[in-house]
C-alpha cells in the first residue's frame, strides 16, 4: 500500500469519525441524554468507529453511498504491454505471442511511478508515530505506577469483607471472582483488572466503617465490572493512542466517562433496591472523607470527586422512575442499527459493465485449465488456486506464467505450476528455447541464463519490461551482467534515446549517478518526454530525480520545450503566456495535457476544455488565460493571435518577469490592441503603477 493510499485512508477516517461523533452529541441532545445506557452504547460506536479503516463497504452504508463511484470494470493487466523498440532483449517473441498481446503497445500499466508519495507524507507519519508513542508511554507509565503503588501500600483484608463482596456479587448477577484489597494509598474505590478483575478500596475509607456503609459504593463498583466497562476503557485508550489529534475522540472519552458512571448510578440503585436520596448521600459522604490528592489507575473506572458533580446526583434523583438493572434491548437494537449505517467506511462502487472475467471467452480458458490441472493429479485447493490467477488475468497464457513466476505468486500457486509443467512441459517453452540460444551466443554462464529465465518470465517476455527493471536498478548483479551481455550481442533497444540524453546531461554537468536516474526515469516513463514533463509539474518525480531535472533545465532550458523543433516556438509561447496568466504547476500541466492531444494551436482542442470531462486545473488554467485574451475561441481565430506573438517577443526582449507580462497583456485587451488607446488610458491615469511601468520599458521595442 503507497504512502499516497495511507494518507487518503487516514483522511477518510479522520471526517467519518467525526461525523458519527456529531451524529452521537445530536442523538444523546435530542432523546438518548434522558437515556443513559443508549447515549452511552452510541458513544461507543464512536470509538468502534476508530478502529475500523474504511476498508469495508456497505449498501447501508451512510459513508459508501457518500463516496459513491461509479466506474467501468477495470481490466487486469499484469504485465506492461512492450513496445516494438522494446523486443528482442533476451529473446524475440513468436507471432503467436505478439497476437496474444493484443495489439496493444507503449503502455507500462503495471509498474506505479516510483517517487510518486504526496509532499510531506514522511513526516506526517513520523509526527503522528511520534504522538501516539507519547499517549501510549503515559498510559503505561501510570498504570505501572498505580499498580507498584497499591502493592506497596497493600493490607490484610478481613476474610469476612471477602466472603460478603462475593454474596453482594453474586446478588448483583456477577459471576466472576472479584478479589478485595485494601491500601493505604488514597486510590478508590475503583475497578481495576481487565482478566483478573479487582475492587480496589483505600484503608482510610474502610478502618471504622461496617461492610452495610459501603455497600452501595461496592456494589457500584462490582457493576462496573459485571458491565465489563474496563473493556470499554480498554477500547477507549486504544483509540486515543491512534487518533491523538482527533479533539472529537477526547471529547467522546469525556461524554462516555460521565454515561458510564451515569448507567451504573442507575443500575446500582434498582438492584439494591435503595432509595436514591440514600444512595446520594454516600456518595457524599464518601467525598467528604476522601477529599485528598489521587492518583487515577489507567484503567480504573471508580468514584473520583471531579465526577460526583450536582448534576449528576440531580439524575440520580430525578430518574429514580427510569432506573433498569440491565441495558434494556431497545438501546441495543437502535445502536446495532447505527452500527450498520456508521461503520462501513469504504466507497460503493457500482460498475457500469460486466466484468471481463466472465466473458464466454475467458470462462473456456479457465475450464481448459482445470482439466489440465486434473490430468496433472493438482489437488483440489492447487486448482482452485490456478482457477483464481486465471480469471485475473483473464486466461491469457502469457500473464498467467508471468503471474505464476513472480515473487506475487503464493506458495500453492507455484507447486500447482510446477506439477503442470513436469506433466506437459513448460507453456512457454518455445520463448525459453529461443532466449537460451541468445544466451548461448552472448556467451551468458549456465547462473546467468537461469537469471535471465527468471527475468524473462516474470516479466511476460517483455523487452520494456526488462528494460525498466535494468534501468531502475531492480537486476541482481548476475541479472544486470546476463543482461548487458546480451546488449553487447544485440545493440541497446533504446541506444539513440540514450545517446542524446547522456550528451544534454553531459553538456548540463550532471554526474554519473544523476544520468542514470534519468535513464531509469526515462524507462518508468516508457521513453516519453510528455510523461516526464507531467510528472515534473505535477511533482510525482522522486528527490534525486527532481534534482537531476533542475539541473538538466538548468544546462538546457525547459524540458516543455524540448522534443518536436518544429513547434518549438509555439509551445515557448503557450508557456509564456501560462506563466503571465499565473497558472500553477498543476494548471499548466492540465492545460499541456489538453493541447498535446492535437495540434497545440488548435481552437478546437482548447474550446474542448470547457465542454469535455477536464479537471478542476484545466478550467481553472483556462479562466486565467481569458482573463488576460478573452473568450479563448474568439481569440483563437482573430487577427490579435500575430499581436499577442509579437508582444511575447517584445516581452522577452524588454526582460518582464511573468507579472509584468501578464499586466502588458491585460492592457492590450483592454485597448483592443491599438497602441493609441493605451497612450490615452496612461494620459488620463486609466493604468495601474505595474502597467505604468512595463509601458515604460517596452516603448524601445513596442511594435504596433
Amino acid at each position: 500500500m503507497t504512502s499516497e493510499t495511507l494518507i487518503q485512508l487516514a483522511w477518510a477516517q479522520t471526517w467519518q469519525i467525526a461525523a458519527v461523533a456529531l451524529f452521537a452529541v445530536i442523538a444523546s441532545r435530542l432523546g438518548a441524554h434522558s437515556r443513559s445506557h443508549l447515549a452511552l452504547l452510541l458513544w461507543t460506536v464512536v470509538f468502534v468507529k476508530c478502529l475500523i479503516p474504511p476498508l469495508w463497504s456497505s449498501p447501508l452504508g451512510v459513508f459508501s453511498w457518500v463516496q459513491l463511484q461509479i466506474e467501468p470494470t477495470p481490466v487486469l493487466v499484469t504485465a506492461p504491454a512492450e513496445t516494438a523498440a522494446g523486443r528482442g532483449m533476451f529473446v524475440a517473441p513468436s507471432p503467436a505471442a505478439d497476437s496474444a498481446a493484443g495489439g496493444q503497445k507503449g503502455g507500462f500499466w503495471g509498474l506505479p511511478p516510483l517517487g510518486s508519495r504526496p509532499s510531506g507524507a514522511g513526516l506526517l507519519s513520523s509526527l503522528w508515530l511520534a504522538g501516539a508513542l507519547a499517549v501510549a508511554g503515559t498510559v503505561l507509565v501510570r498504570g505501572r505506577q498505580g499498580r507498584r503503588w497499591i502493592e506497596r501500600t497493600r493490607v490484610p483484608v478481613d476474610p469476612d469483607w471477602q466472603r460478603r463482596l462475593a454474596n453482594l456479587g453474586g446478588r448483583l448477577g456477577l459471576r466472576q471472582r472479584v478479589e478485595l484489597i485494601v491500601c493505604g494509598a488514597p486510590l478508590g474505590p475503583a475497578a481495576t483488572g481487565v482478566f483478573r478483575p479487582r475492587l480496589i478500596l483505600p484503608r482510610s475509607l474502610a478502618d471504622g466503617r461496617r461492610f452495610e456503609d459501603l455497600e452501595a459504593i461496592l456494589a457500584h463498583e462490582l457493576i462496573h465490572i459485571r458491565r465489563r466497562d474496563i473493556w470499554l476503557l480498554v477500547l477507549e485508550r486504544v483509540a486515543k493512542i491512534l487518533w491523538w489529534f482527533h479533539p472529537l475522540v477526547w471529547y467522546a472519552g469525556r461524554q462516555t466517562a460521565r454515561f458510564r458512571e451515569r448507567c451504573c448510578d442507575a443500575e446500582t440503585v434498582a438492584c439494591l433496591g435503595c432509595r436514591p436520596a440514600t444512595y446520594a448521600r454516600t456518595l457524599l459522604a464518601v467525598l467528604e472523607h476522601l477529599q485528598v490528592a489521587r492518583r487515577g489507575l489507567s484503567l480504573a473506572p471508580g468514584v473520583r470527586p471531579a465526577e460526583v458533580t450536582l448534576k449528576r446526583l440531580e439524575m440520580i434523583m430525578r430518574e429514580s422512575h427510569t432506573f433498569r438493572k440491565r441495558t434494556p434491548r431497545y438501546a441495543w437494537l437502535m445502536v446495532g442499527l447505527a452500527a450498520t449505517v456508521l461503520l462501513p467506511g469504504s466507497p460503493l462502487v457500482l460498475r457500469s459493465q460486466a466484468d471481463p472475467a466472465d466473458s464466454p471467452e475467458v470462462a473456456a480458458k479457465v475450464e481448459q485449465l482445470e482439466n489440465v490441472g486434473r490430468q496433472a493429479g493438482l489437488s483440489r485447493e492447487e486448482v482452485k488456486a490456478l482457477i483464481d490467477v486465471a480469471k485475473e488475468t483473464q486466461g491469457d497464457k502469457r500473464k498467467l506464467v508471468q503471474a505464476l513466476c513472480s515473487d506475487r505468486a503464493t506458495a500453492i500457486q507455484k507447486q500447482a505450476f510446477e506439477k503442470i509443467v513436469r506433466v506437459f512441459g513448460h507453456p512457454l517453452e518455445d520463448d525459453l528455447w529461443k532466449l537460451r540460444d541468445v544466451a548461448k551466443k552472448a556467451g551468458l554462464t549456465s547462473e546467468e541464463t537461469e537469471a535471465a529465465e527468471k527475468v524473462a518470465l516474470a516479466t511476460g517476455f517483455s523487452g520494456d519490461a526488462i528494460l525498466l527493471h535494468y534501468e531502475t536498478g531492480r537486476m541482481s548483479a548476475i541479472e544486470k551482467s546476463a543482461f548487458e551481455k546480451v546488449i553487447g550481442l544485440q545493440g541497446h533497444p533504446k541506444a539513440d534515446e540514450i545517446e542524446k540524453l547522456t550528451a544534454a546531461a553531459r553538456q548540463a554537468g550532471l554526474s554519473d549517478g544523476q544520468i542514470q536516474t534519468l535513464r531509469g526515469l526515462a524507462a518508468r516513463a516508457g521513453w516519453k518526454l510528455d510523461q516526464v514533463v507531467e510528472w515534473k509539474l505535477n511533482k510525482k518525480l522522486s528527490d534525486a530525480e527532481a534534482a537531476a531535472i533542475v539541473k538538466l533545465e538548468a544546462g538546457i532550458g525547459p524540458l516543455e520545450l524540448a522534443g518536436d523543433s518544429g513547434k518549438a516556438e509555439t509551445k515557448k509561447a503557450v508557456l509564456q503566456l501560462v506563466k503571465a496568466a499565473g497558472c500553477s504547476d498543476q494548471e499548466t500541466a492540465a492545460l499541456l495535457a489538453v493541447l498535446k492531444k492535437g495540434e497545440i494551436e488548435d481552437v478546437a482542442i482548447i474550446a474542448a476544455v470547457r465542454n469535455g470531462p477536464h479537471s478542476e486545473a484545466a478550467v481553472a488554467g483556462l479562466k486565467k488565460l481569458e482573463s488576460l485574451l478573452g473568450k479563448i475561441e474568439d481569440f483563437m481565430v482573430s487577427s490579435h493571435r500575430e499581436t499577442v506573438g509579437k508582444l511575447l517577443k517584445v516581452a522577452a526582449a524588454a526582460n518582464l518577469t511573468a507579472e509584468e507580462t501578464g499586466a502588458m497583456l491585460k492592457v492590450a485587451h483592454k485597448a483592443d490592441y491599438d497602441l493609441e488607446t493605451v497612450k490615452r488610458l496612461k494620459a488620463a491615469g486609466q493604468l495601474s503603477d505595474v502597467e505604468s511601468r512595463v509601458l515604460e520599458k517596452i516603448q524601445d521595442h513596442v511594435v504596433r
